[in-house]
């Protein structure tokens, strides 16, 4: 899954709000809230929530 599919995902489900919500306030950037969600997914790698992995699938080429 791609950044803003994530992104998306997120927000339509309202999941990792706390991450998204700084201080319960939705006044900072897009790209500010990215970059906290993001963050907060590297730290939960490899780790098992239901039958579900959180992983780091990597696309580039070299």
């Amino acid at each position: 899954m791609r950044v803003a599919e994530l992104n998306e995902l997120c927000a339509d489900r309202n999941l990792m709000e706390p991450v998204r919500l700084r201080d319960g306030k939705d006044g900072d950037s897009l790209r500010a809230q990215q970059t906290r969600r993001g963050k907060a997914l590297r730290q939960a790698r490899d780790r098992v929530y239901g039958d579900m992995l959180i992983a780091l699938v990597s696309d580039r080429k070299n």
